[in-house]
């Protein structure tokens, strides 16, 4: 029987989860020797029009239900809350050689999102095939300008997934979706009506709400030998996705993730990209 993998899946989405976020993810990488996945929104941040409409009442429905969210504060630190604020600065296209290292050092790559990240968030449900289409191709052409390779890999800002993406994802040359987040069941499963399309089911996060699952354990003030019985029970039932974000992960959260993958590991488990899962 093989060893049960671990996909560590971390949502590129704010210059800070570029910088020091994968920075100190790909340290940690190398010290266990392991790899991650990625998914880099390559535009902006933040959506004003669309953070305005949700203030007002007028923006996509909370779904996060009861469970305690970490504020933005404590997760991107209060200096590059304000640079992502004021500044709202692109944010792969910012850092195109961290990108590289990401692909050099044997990290998958995968796109996240159109040209806003927030923007897709709170519309993307009610874009037409064609604006999703558009907003996917500016994703590709924004990676493949730096001399990235083509992403096969794709996830939806929010988990916003919008009607027909598969479809539209495969003419494009995608192969994965990692959309699906039910905390149970099978981490990669086919698309049923999509020939060759496969989707990728986060097993380990926050929930309600789809939190980030380091985010959800700092949040929650979880001993770490809860944490250790959760990780060995999903160990028991194979493999599994990891979900959060670089910006928490790869600063505040690194001595948790580190843990996570030393837990894993010591219980016969292997930690695998996402790639690792598919080939």
């Amino acid at each position: 029987m093989s060893a049960a993998r671990l996909v560590v899946r971390l949502d590129i989405d704010t210059i800070v989860c570029m910088r020091p976020g994968v920075e100190g993810l790909l340290g940690l990488a190398r010290e266990k020797g392991v790899r991650f996945t990625f998914f880099v929104n390559m535009g902006r941040a933040v959506s004003y029009a669309s953070s305005i409409r949700k203030v007002i009442g007028a923006g996509r429905p909370k779904t996060h239900g009861p469970v305690r969210k970490l504020p933005a504060r404590e997760k991107l630190g209060l200096k590059g809350l304000l640079a992502t604020l004021a500044f709202n600065p692109e944010v792969g296209n910012r850092y195109p050689q961290l990108l590289e290292s990401v692909v050099n050092e044997g990290h998958d790559l995968g796109l996240h999102g159109g040209r806003n990240h927030g923007e897709w968030h709170h519309n993307a449900a009610s874009w037409s095939e064609d604006k999703v289409r558009e907003e996917i191709q500016w994703g590709i052409s924004a990676m493949t300008k730096l001399g990235l390779p083509a992403p096969i890999l794709f996830s939806s800002p929010g988990f916003t997934t919008p009607d027909g993406i598969a479809h539209i994802l495969s003419e494009l040359g995608f192969k994965v979706l990692a959309d699906a987040h039910s905390g149970v069941g099978e981490a990669l499963y086919a698309d049923p009506e999509v020939l060759g399309f496969k989707h990728a089911n986060t097993t380990l996060l926050g929930e309600p709400g789809a939190v980030g699952y380091i985010a959800s354990v700092i949040a929650g003030a979880q001993p770490f030998s809860e944490v250790e019985k959760a990780l060995k029970a999903r160990l028991l039932r194979g493999d599994a996705i990891l979900y959060d974000h670089p910006c928490l992960a790869g600063r505040g959260g690194v001595e948790q993730l580190s843990r996570i993958i030393d837990t894993w590991v010591g219980s016969g488990g292997e930690v695998v990209p996402l790639s690792g899962l598919i080939s």
